[in-house]
């Protein structure tokens, strides 16, 4: 890998999760509301977000982790969803409820992305692009659903474990 000093990248907020336990949205910075034309057109989007609270030197060198899921093993962070990884990116795909392209607002029917969270890119949900076939997931796994919940969902249900995230 050939990799050059100058390799520098800036990203910047296109907006911040909003999570009241009970209502969770997108709110967008008004100056990217243009980027939001025909959005409604979809239900799902690919949410993309800066790991705020990881971002410091302890996070990004973790390299294991135990996942907050019952029964997971200890994995490398490329084998999870972990917050701590050497770049604090994190991509859910997320239901749209509403979205209401004149004061740049995205509600969601959940996510677990904590309030104030960095949203750096959003991403329309396709199946030609984002969904496979004969999908491989380790036995730890396995009693999680196929596909995600409709509805109210509830994360504990399937063995993710709140409190540690």
């Amino acid at each position: 890998m050939n990799q050059k000093s100058k390799d520098v990248f800036k990203v910047y907020p296109i907006g911040y999760v909003r999570n009241t336990g009970e209502r969770f949205y997108i709110e967008l910075d008004k100056k990217v509301i243009p980027a939001m034309k025909q959005l409604e057109h979809f239900s799902h989007l690919q949410m993309l977000c800066w790991f705020h609270e990881q971002d410091n030197k302890e996070g990004r060198q973790m390299l294991k982790d135990i996942p907050p899921y019952k029964g997971a093993p200890e994995t490398g962070v490329f084998a999870s969803r972990s917050p701590a990884r050497p770049n604090p990116i994190s991509l859910g795909t997320v239901v749209m409820v509403h979205v209401d392209t004149k004061i740049g607002v995205i509600d969601l029917a959940y996510t677990d992305a904590h309030d104030g969270t960095p949203v750096i890119d959003l991403k329309p949900y396709m199946p030609i692009c984002d969904r496979a076939r004969k999908v491989r997931m380790p036995e730890w796994l396995s009693h999680w659903p196929e596909w995600i919940p409709e509805g109210d969902f509830d994360p504990e249900e399937y063995g993710f474990i709140m409190e540690e995230y």
